[in-house]
């Protein structure tokens, strides 16, 4: 075999090689056991895609342009979606909350959404990325208290 068949032959076992074993040896985060079932994650997942994309269409002058029309519709949906999950028991069952607790700090994302959708449609950019920030405030103040982010088996 010649020297040029050779080197390409090894070439080739080698990227096979690579093919087969890196994915493998990628690390994964063990997910949290029994979050993926419940129907809050299942909200929170078409929340945090709504969350994305009203970052996305706020974060500059020509994003806003392009994506602003969509941000009053998101935010919206959003806000239907917070409803749906206020009415969820698990969050405050798990974390050994009353449901009390969950409710008003959902109340105040739910409230921070649908006036930011009232806002959103009739601002500029600049105002409207400024207002979305009491949003996320109120998500943080919800996840600091009702987010499960790992185990406690550790």
């Amino acid at each position: 075999m010649s020297p040029k068949w050779t080197a390409f032959a090894v070439s080739l076992a080698t990227v096979t090689a690579l093919a087969v074993v890196l994915p493998l040896s990628q690390a994964q985060v063990p997910p949290v056991p029994g979050a993926e079932e419940t129907p809050t994650h299942k909200i929170m997942v078409q929340v945090q895609a709504k969350n994305l994309a009203i970052t996305k269409a706020v974060r500059t002058p020509i994003a806003f342009t392009k994506a602003g029309p969509q941000v009053a519709t998101d935010a919206t949906d959003m806000a239907n979606l917070l409803k749906q999950a206020r009415e969820q028991r698990g969050p405050s069952e798990v974390q050994k909350k009353t449901y009390e607790e969950w409710t008003n700090l959902m109340d105040v994302c739910i409230r921070e959404t649908e006036a930011f959708s009232k806002f959103a449609s009739a601002n500029e950019q600049p105002a409207v990325k400024k207002q979305f920030n009491n949003v996320k405030g109120a998500c943080t103040n919800c996840h600091n208290v009702f987010r499960i982010d790992s185990a406690d088996d550790f």
